[in-house]
């Protein structure tokens, strides 16, 4: 719906969907609007998301200037909904302080939800307020949970350390935090998700946020998880070098991983040893990037030799883009797409 029709049209749109008695799912983009809503058109936005077969509502409202009393009234109307199982909102850019995530906690008493995703990017709120993210997955019924914080000048260490207490939710089979650009120089509290009894998918995303070999280190740790399956390590721009890329041979701990994806582009890595992966006996799918890191042939020809000790491996992905690899080098690659020794 665009912006320019606000609220007329929109609030128009709306009323047309209150008779549907069969919609599953719903997209809703309504970013950018230029003046802040009123409580009327927050009021428009939860009768649909009371709408007795909607299953899945998307409800983008980037760059809207939110209050905190016309966001009680958003969640009043989602809390109110018997069906709905998946909910995204996309509140970045929103002037979303403290009290705003005050409000979204009280989303954890959702008779149903068992998936949701908050896009909080580019807002106002501090430390304090990450705990309150915490107790919105707490719901019962939640089984998956994405929290985007990247981008947020004024959270720190302090902010992922609460983050990391998601760990302790049983309830919660998959995770994916977003703490991009936050300073995390040393993650030691990425470690408290080996505490997890429940979590079987875990995406951390900690680009730029300067990590070296002491975080790598720590990182590594968490091929302890006992429940993990699948795990995803967004690195890109950091200090890692070849030997925080060594360092996360630590990873080979993780006996129970079939699905492993590292983001490790722009981090001075000249040698690629990840010889480690041929350990993981369960692993079946790999995906790699080390884009924009000076790894030459010399580098390609280490990495293609450790990866062909991944006899276990159906499926790789390689990206190696601005990887100072030379016109001969991709011929270095061929014993992997034939299965060669």
């Amino acid at each position: 719906v665009s912006a320019a029709l606000f609220p007329t049209a929109c609030m128009a749109f709306l009323d047309a969907l209150k008779p549907c008695r069969s919609l599953r799912r719903l997209c809703l983009q309504l970013s950018d609007i230029p003046k802040p809503l009123q409580d009327e058109e927050y009021l428009g936005l939860g009768q649909v998301a009371r709408l007795p077969s909607l299953f899945d509502f998307e409800l983008q409202l980037a760059n809207c200037l939110l209050s905190v009393e016309g966001l009680q009234l958003l969640v009043s109307s989602i809390l109110a909904s018997s069906e709905l199982r998946k909910l995204s909102l996309n509140l970045t850019g929103c002037g979303l302080t403290d009290s705003h995530l005050q409000v979204l906690a009280r989303l954890k008493a959702c008779p149903q939800l068992a998936g949701i995703s908050l896009w909080l990017l580019l807002n106002k709120f501090t430390d304090s307020g990450a705990p309150d993210l915490v107790r919105v997955c707490q719901a019962p019924p939640l089984r998956t949970a994405r929290l985007f914080l990247g981008s947020m000048g004024g959270l720190t260490e302090a902010s992922f350390e609460a983050l990391s207490r998601l760990a302790y939710l049983d309830n919660l089979a998959s995770v994916e935090v977003d703490v991009s650009e936050f300073s995390t120089r040393r993650p030691s509290t990425a470690e408290y998700f080996r505490h997890s009894a429940s979590i079987t998918s875990l995406c951390l995303n900690l680009e730029s946020n300067g990590v070296g070999l002491l975080g790598a280190v720590e990182l590594a740790k968490l091929g302890t998880m006992t429940t993990l399956t699948a795990l995803q390590l967004e690195l890109h721009s950091n200090d890692l070098h070849s030997s925080g890329l060594c360092a996360l041979g630590g990873l080979r701990e993780a006996t129970g991983l079939k699905t492993l994806a590292l983001g490790l582009g722009r981090n001075s890595i000249t040698e690629a040893d990840v010889g480690f992966v041929g350990e993981l006996g369960a692993l079946r799918v790999l995906e790699l990037t080390l884009t924009m890191n000076p790894l030459g042939d010399r580098g390609a020809t280490q990495l293609v030799r450790g990866l062909k000790s991944a006899t276990q491996l159906i499926q790789l992905t390689l990206n190696l883009s601005w990887a100072d690899i030379s016109d001969c080098g991709p011929a270095k690659f061929e014993p992997l797409v034939r299965g060669t020794p």
